[in-house]
């Protein structure tokens, strides 16, 4: 069976190119896929003409109260308080950011706590003018730790329903009768789909560098399964929204190839892999553009 074999979207502000596309093919098998390569490799200069960083080694909240623009909160639901932080202007629109795993494991240990330093989903959603909520997990950013707060919730039950049902409560509360955009990056992305199969408010799932079959995924790395989670790639559930999946070409975290099997079940997801871009590099780098891609839909060749 070809490997993704699904619809491309086509986006702009990566430029296109046939060689890599070929090489694409040549990797995946599918004649309908194609690679994008990035404008960027990485480019720390760019960083500082945004002035933004990569890493923030500061809370949730200290990162926000640094911020005139955000606003730290915390929304309570039937089981547990999270974290969110909005962005000063309204829009019509709520555009929700959800970040990934985390540190869910120290030295082969459950880590005491899974939030990690390097939020990238939250530096993505700073620079996102439209973007309105980064919203937290149950017993991610909150500070001390609650006490019903136990490892089974960021390690094997990472992307279980009680997460996901807390995630969905807390959406409904801020989001009301609004439309919902969904971005996600890593296991933020994971739940991004979780949550819209779920959600007939969500018009449209961006993710980047997401595991959307989690088997595959805990197979592909020879790890424990996530056996208290949900697994989006078999649930039999469907997302009534647009989606667009990114992918880098050299991730070896999250090779798009090991998602297969969602796009096999959901042919109407669009897929897209770009050349240069790993888990990490360069989705920040380039996030103003490859925003202005999905919202536009404008094609740019060279």
């Amino acid at each position: 069976m070809p490997l993704l074999n699904t619809q491309f979207f086509r986006f702009t502000a990566v430029l296109y190119s046939t060689t890599v596309a070929r090489q694409c093919q040549r990797s995946f098998g599918g004649r309908k896929v194609t690679s994008r390569k990035g404008l960027a490799y990485c480019l720390s200069f760019f960083l500082g003409v945004l002035g933004i960083s990569g890493c923030s080694n500061t809370s949730l909240k200290s990162a926000a109260e640094q911020e005139l623009e955000l606003h730290y909160h915390t929304i309570k639901t039937d089981r547990f308080t999270l974290s969110a932080v909005a962005k000063a202007q309204k829009q019509n629109t709520m555009r929700i950011y959800l970040g990934g795993d985390g540190k869910p494991w120290r030295k082969n240990e459950p880590n005491t706590n899974p939030s990690g330093h390097n939020k990238l989903a939250f530096q993505l959603f700073k620079i996102d003018p439209k973007a309105t909520l980064y919203l937290s997990r149950p017993c991610y950013d909150i500070e001390p730790m609650p006490s019903d707060c136990k490892p089974k919730l960021w390690t094997s039950d990472r992307y279980s329903n009680r997460v996901i049902m807390a995630l969905t409560e807390a959406i409904m509360k801020v989001a009301s009768n609004s439309n919902i955009e969904l971005v996600g990056y890593s296991g933020g992305g994971t739940l991004a789909v979780l949550l819209a199969q779920q959600l007939p408010q969500v018009t449209k799932v961006l993710t980047l560098s997401a595991n959307l079959d989690q088997a595959a995924w805990t197979d592909f790395h020879n790890t424990p399964a996530l056996s208290g989670s949900e697994n989006p790639a078999v649930n039999g559930e469907r997302i009534t929204g647009k989606e667009l999946h990114l992918f880098g070409h050299n991730d070896l975290e999250v090779p798009a190839a090991i998602n297969q099997r969602y796009f096999d079940n959901n042919p109407a997801a669009n897929i897209g892999v770009i050349d240069n871009f790993d888990h990490r590099c360069c989705w920040l780098e380039q996030w103003p553009e490859i925003l202005n891609s999905w919202e536009t839909g404008l094609d740019l060749k060279p």
